[in-house]
């Protein structure tokens, strides 16, 4: 479950929009905001920051930790 359909209600943003501010798919939008789809970690941030909001805002439950494998990936975020 996510806040994410609520937010882009409040913010009167369409899921369009928040596709082209992010550069994810439009569709990959839709079936995050219903819940059908667990966002990657990439997404996670890239939504967060288009909404300047906290990624445990919009999906309750995500807990920043740092990219196992490498440096450049910096931080991830892990759905429990």
């Amino acid at each position: 479950m996510n806040n994410l359909k609520l937010i882009l209600k409040e913010m009167g943003i369409t899921q369009k929009e928040l596709s082209k501010r992010t550069g994810i798919q439009p569709s990959d939008i839709c079936r995050v905001a219903k819940g059908y789809q667990t966002p990657w970690s990439t997404w996670i941030r890239k939504i967060s920051e288009a909404l300047n909001k906290e990624p445990e805002e919009i999906f309750p439950g995500v807990e920043p930790e740092l990219c196992p494998y490498c440096e450049a990936h910096g931080v991830i975020y892990i759905i429990k």
